[in-house]
């Protein structure tokens, strides 16, 4: 399992802070709507696990639905949604929380894929980009690149030894 990020009270309100621009919502109102049925299920999880929907929360409903007067069965209501969405949010945001760090760490996996290399050599060192770009990052199962270039001659050995870091 891959190690867990924790951040700084600091580092939270600051992304908190930056969460104010609305039009970051876009794609992540795509990929909700997308994981809805799934959150969905999590959620109730969540909130039943956590003693949500227990007797006590029949017994508001109950007397809310029971009131005879209209304004006090409106402030049981009130009172009821009111706690139900704060909780709602609070697990929603640890859901979501721990939604993101599953997929870095997902993406962090494939980043891990079995690591790839070749020594390319060109008459001239602009002829470089081309070939990485325009032959290498093309290929099959190639998702990225890294070039380092030397503008040295190195023996056999020497090229050997500095590919086998790691290894």
């Amino acid at each position: 399992m891959a190690s867990v990020e924790t951040y700084s009270a600091e580092e939270v309100d600051a992304a908190v802070e930056a969460l104010a621009d609305p039009d970051r919502y876009s794609h992540a109102q795509e990929v909700v709507t997308h994981a809805a049925p799934g959150l969905q299920q999590v959620l109730r999880a969540a909130l039943t696990a956590g003693g949500w929907f227990d007797s006590a929360h029949d017994a508001q409903l109950s007397q809310a639905a029971e009131a005879d007067d209209p304004a006090e069965r409106v402030e049981v209501m009130r009172a009821l949604l009111e706690e139900e969405t704060r909780l709602s949010m609070l697990v929603g945001v640890s859901v979501g929380f721990e939604l993101a760090r599953e997929l870095a760490a997902r993406r962090q996996d494939d980043d891990n894929q079995e690591e790839k290399r070749c020594i390319v050599h060109v008459a001239e060192h602009e002829q470089l980009a081309g070939v990485v770009t325009g032959t290498i990052s093309t290929m099959p199962g190639v998702s990225r690149t890294h070039t380092m270039v030397a503008f040295e001659t190195f023996s056999k050995h020497d090229l050997e030894s500095m590919f086998s870091i790691g290894e």
